[in-house]
């Protein structure tokens, strides 16, 4: 219960983490400020509370407001720069509370240390919470004498420090770019230059061509990912909460929910886990990301998990380039559009056929035949004579990779995993509810990656 304007005496507390309180209680989650503005999307609000800090114990009766932008708000600023927007771009952070030096305010900070901020110790400080930032927008590169359509986005070939991106916004003619020579780009946000029958303009890094009522729309490069939010009360189940994003478009009202990794997978066993910049994990059998999985208190997503998190994807489009992306990066598609869900998961629908934790059945093995037959007196009395064999395929045991065991199906399949998204190359195939029912588990292809789900803490 929350005591407003009182501070708890540091004998009480100890009597309260005796007793195995280890308090923290809030009224509500942190969440961003707003969504209208590109500082209150950068601005994370961390609510009143009452919180043990290894021992002594602190009432805070009001709102603590960190914006990225600000020095203030991290443990330090020093080697690499986090109020630098592309710094932090595609990263996780944790908030900590802190012991403060004097008085009876705790301190808050935004560290990108996962067990202590800089400049004071796991016994002067707690982690309470934490949070992805949204990556810097990947846009295919600037290509000469070829046809572009209005709204398309590009990266110079040389792209600049702070990862502007260039949109056509006029076009004329047969609407090419230059034949030759790339444009001189100017590095101005809403300044233009004309590329022959292209005009593209300077746009800030942020989520491209999404339509009004997306909640991520204008959303800037760095800004906070608000699904992503996690605190002591409100979190996934997961080894590791960095790199997911909660199931609901209101995730500050604390209502527990499942929570899907933003990312393709990328590494191994134990680090097989969400990141931006790794190498997407493809190629791999479903048992082996079920195994993955496991290690990290996950699971792959069900059918309707899938269908529920890609709602607000780009639907019947590919990524731009229709070719194997190869790294986890924020992509656009065919059309110019940031692939990027309602609830902040990048990637869903056409980067990479997923794994689902769902099978269906593929009948194959039927062969050609006839029957004979004889007929005799009434036309309408048939005999069958010489019947041909069950033209149904055989039941089989399939070995299993590494030597689990096999499984017993019919033909030269019969079970599969259902796979779902479309992969890069799959066009108007692609979509939240696209689903290929064609692969066994021991399926193992360059275009197949997964995504886990976790259940809430």
């Amino acid at each position: 219960m929350m005591i407003p304007g009182q501070f708890l005496t540091k004998q009480i507390v100890q009597k309260l983490a005796v007793a195995g309180l280890n308090t923290y209680e809030r009224p509500r989650p942190p969440s961003i400020a707003g969504l209208t503005t590109a500082a209150n999307r950068r601005t994370i609000v961390i609510p009143p509370m009452m919180i043990d800090i290894n021992g002594i114990g602190y009432v805070i009766s009001t709102e603590t407001s960190l914006d990225l932008n600000t020095a203030a708000s991290w443990d330090t600023t020093s080697g690499t720069d986090y109020t630098v927007p592309v710094t932090r771009a595609g990263k996780s952070f944790f908030i900590y509370a802190c012991r403060p030096t004097s008085g009876v305010r705790p301190t808050f900070k935004i560290s990108a240390n996962s067990s202590a901020p800089t400049g004071y110790t796991t016994t002067t400080s707690r982690k309470i919470a934490g949070f992805d930032t949204l990556p810097y927008v990947t846009a295919p590169t600037w290509l000469a004498n070829t046809v572009t359509a209005l709204n398309y986005v590009v990266q110079p070939t040389s792209p600049h420090a702070n990862k502007y991106i260039y949109k056509c916004t006029a076009r004329s003619g047969t609407y090419k770019t230059h034949a030759t020579t790339e444009p001189t780009w100017p590095t101005t946000p809403g300044q233009t230059v004309v590329d022959n029958e292209v005009t593209w303009t300077c746009m800030a890094n942020a989520c491209m061509n999404l339509p009004s009522d997306h909640p991520y729309k204008d959303f800037e490069m760095g800004s906070i990912i608000f699904n992503s939010i996690w605190d002591l009360k409100d979190m996934p189940r997961s080894v590791l909460r960095e790199g997911m994003v909660k199931l609901s478009l209101t995730p500050w009202d604390g209502v527990p929910n499942r929570w899907c990794d933003i990312y393709l997978a990328s590494g191994t066993g134990t680090t097989c886990t969400s990141v931006h910049g790794a190498t997407i994990k493809d190629t791999v059998d479903w048992n082996t990301f079920v195994e993955y999985g496991r290690l990290q208190r996950k699971r792959l997503l069900k059918d309707w998990e899938f269908q529920a998190f890609a709602v607000g994807s780009n639907e019947e489009t590919n990524i731009a380039g229709s070719a194997d992306p190869g790294i986890v990066t924020f992509p656009v598609d065919t059309a110019g559009r940031s692939m990027i869900s309602h609830y902040g998961v990048i990637g869903m629908c056409g980067d990479m056929w997923q794994w689902l934790d769902e099978q269906s059945y593929r009948f194959d093995g039927a062969t050609n035949h006839t029957h004979q037959v004889t007929v005799s007196g009434d036309p309408q009395t048939v005999t069958t004579g010489n019947p041909s064999g069950d033209v149904a395929p055989a039941w089989t045991y399939k070995d299993l990779p590494t030597g689990v065991g096999s499984i017993y199906t019919q033909g030269t399949y019969g079970n599969v995993k259902l796979l779902a998204g479309g992969s890069w190359d799959c066009g108007s195939d692609c979509g939240s509810r696209s689903r290929y029912a064609a692969y066994s588990r021991w399926a193992a292809y360059s275009d197949i990656g997964g995504r886990f789900v976790a259940e809430p803490q």
